[in-house]
């Protein structure tokens, strides 16, 4: 992997096969607490970076990989968008359409999950790259729903309510 930062932003560096603007930005190491770690607070309220470790909020879904999620996941038919690059720009289809000009950076895709864990399990450095992201809905199998439900949001929901944000009625 090239080094990203040389000080000329001027020029593009490769980086893992993919050329990268190089920005001159200051880097520093991103402390890692304890999810209960009193400074964790502090350090969201004043909107610093912090890694939380020793955590079970989501420890019904530890055991999502592409062979339980293929087992899983349910029938549906899912959004899945490719890119010829690393990046999955979003793109407003709708509205992209009234210029025609424009080419958009990604393509939605409609597939089913056995066809993304095909594609995915057998990516060559040459095949667009996939992106999934799917709702909570009624396309989803029963145990993703059930790990989803085994979260623990008590932590999510007061750190939530105690930095303001969003709709806490609940």
């Amino acid at each position: 992997m090239a080094s990203v930062l040389n000080g000329n932003s001027d020029v593009y560096v490769d980086f893992e096969g993919h050329k990268v603007r190089n920005y001159d930005l200051k880097l520093a190491k991103i402390p890692t607490l304890n999810y209960n770690d009193p400074k964790v607070e502090s350090m969201i309220a004043n909107e610093q970076p912090v890694l939380l470790k020793n955590s079970d909020i989501i420890a019904t879904a530890l055991k999502w990989d592409l062979n339980y999620l293929k087992e899983n996941l349910g029938q549906g038919s899912f959004s899945v968008y490719s890119s010829r690059t690393h990046k999955f720009m979003y793109c407003d289809d709708k509205r992209a359409k009234d210029w025609h000009s424009f080419v958009p950076p990604t393509q939605r895709l409609d597939m089913k999950f056995e066809e993304f864990f095909t594609r995915i399990t057998n990516f060559k450095p040459s095949d667009t790259r996939l992106y999934l992201q799917q709702m909570l809905n009624d396309s989803v199998g029963k145990n993703i729903v059930k790990d989803f439900l085994g979260f623990k949001w008590n932590w999510l929901t007061n750190i939530q309510k105690k930095m303001n944000w969003g709709n806490t009625d609940f």
